[in-house]
């Protein structure tokens, strides 16, 4: 969480789980890691990529991350139905 700390300094890494291929078993050679980071001190939500270690990060700060589990229909689409 390297990546993640170094970003977001200032911010409290409170949940880190896999998403997409991976953790559904059905990834192939060319799969990134899709990752989940719920954060406290942080407001918004946000995709990086990390092109070095290919790693993609969804970013959500707590309030946000409750309003998509949740399926809060004022969210972005793309962070309502990306599978977690």
């Amino acid at each position: 969480m390297d990546f993640i700390r170094k970003n977001f300094p200032l911010s409290t890494i409170l949940l880190v789980y896999r998403i997409g291929s991976k953790a559904y078993g059905v990834s192939t050679e060319n799969s990134d890691d899709d990752i989940a980071v719920v954060l406290d001190g942080y407001s918004g939500m946000d995709h990086i990529v990390d092109y070095e270690t290919r790693n993609e990060y969804f970013i959500y700060s707590k309030g946000l991350w409750i309003k998509k589990m949740e399926f809060d229909a004022k969210l972005a689409n793309l962070f309502l139905i990306f599978p977690d």
